[in-house]
């Protein structure tokens, strides 16, 4: 019989060996929101790296150089203002859904 102050409990893993695992709930946690963080910055971020990466080699290989092409910064998803701001609102909204999943 194990004291009450072990924290420490034998479990079978799938393979059938033993491990000894920690019952420490807050290193459970922490590890935890750790990994969704990292999952939530790598939708965003990753995400994002990897449309510019694919912009940049499309860029790349145009027949004009790059320092003579042209490009538009936040432009207008659509000609008519209404659909512009409904566009713009539907993409910040989805942008945010992973941040609502932590």
């Amino acid at each position: 019989m194990q004291p009450a102050e072990s924290f420490e409990s034998e479990q079978t893993d799938a393979a059938g060996e033993r491990s000894a695992l920690r019952g420490d709930p807050t290193t459970a946690s922490r590890a935890r929101i750790r990994t969704e963080i990292l999952l939530v910055l790598g939708l965003s971020l990753g995400a994002s790296a990897v449309y510019s990466i694919v912009t940049i080699v499309d860029r790349s290989t145009r027949s004009i150089p790059l320092a003579r092409q042209k490009t538009t910064l936040n432009g207008a998803l659509s000609d008519r203002q209404v659909f512009d701001l409904i566009y713009q609102f539907l993409g910040i909204f989805f942008d945010l859904v992973p941040v609502v999943l932590v």
